[in-house]
């Protein structure tokens, strides 16, 4: 059986076999997994969310962009999610969106308006901000159609995104390397873009 600890609430137990895992949430109920043990890849186009039990209805505690690789332990039985490796720890996603062969992004160019060609840095998860009236890291306010927010990009760099066009990192937000968030200014507008994977170049 594999010895590991998963998210608090969740638990390992024996299985029928060698071959099954059970996962017992909070003591009250438990899911059968097959063991599974394999890396296999995010094929939804928009990204997959991660959530802390199979269910579509249970807390995200994450996401997965388009083409990323993910460490599947095993499936749940009877059920369309898989139980993955996540963060130092486990968690689920729903396998009608993962696959087992790799997928090859394209790594592309893009123009801005003037022409220039941009470094492709990959596909970010992208939301967006409203106002809260303080200024953004570099000490300027946001400027709808000009600022976003990033943590793993320089304060300054410009930045080209699908869809959206031409931006340039003002402030510091989001979470991790592959999240952008957009100042929109709005709160109707945050709500109604939501949460967009979009393919990201530097723009030189």
């Amino acid at each position: 059986m594999l010895s590991i600890f998963l998210m608090a609430g969740l638990t390992l137990v024996p299985g029928p076999s060698g071959n099954y895992i059970g996962v017992q949430v909070d003591n009250q109920y438990q899911y059968v997994v097959k063991a599974q043990v394999q890396t296999e890849y995010v094929n939804a186009g928009d990204g997959l969310y991660v959530r802390s039990e199979p269910s579509a209805e249970s807390e995200k505690v994450g996401s997965l962009g388009y083409a990323s690789s993910v460490d599947v332990v095993g499936t749940v039985v009877n059920s369309d999610w898989a139980l993955i490796e996540w963060k130092d720890n486990y968690a689920f996603v729903c396998s009608d969106y993962i696959q087992e062969e790799k997928i090859e992004v394209q790594k592309k160019s893009a123009g801005n308006s003037d022409g220039n060609v941009g470094r492709y840095l990959g596909s970010y998860m992208v939301t967006a901000y409203e106002w809260t009236g303080d200024p953004c890291a570099n000490g300027c306010y946001p400027t709808t159609g000009y600022t976003v927010a990033c943590n793993s990009l320089p304060l300054g760099t410009h930045i080209y995104i699908e869809g959206v066009g031409e931006r340039v990192v003002e402030d510091r937000g989001g979470g991790g390397s592959d999240w952008i968030d957009l100042y929109l200014g709005d709160p109707d507008a945050c709500w109604n873009w939501g949460v967009k994977y979009r393919d990201v170049w530097i723009v030189d």
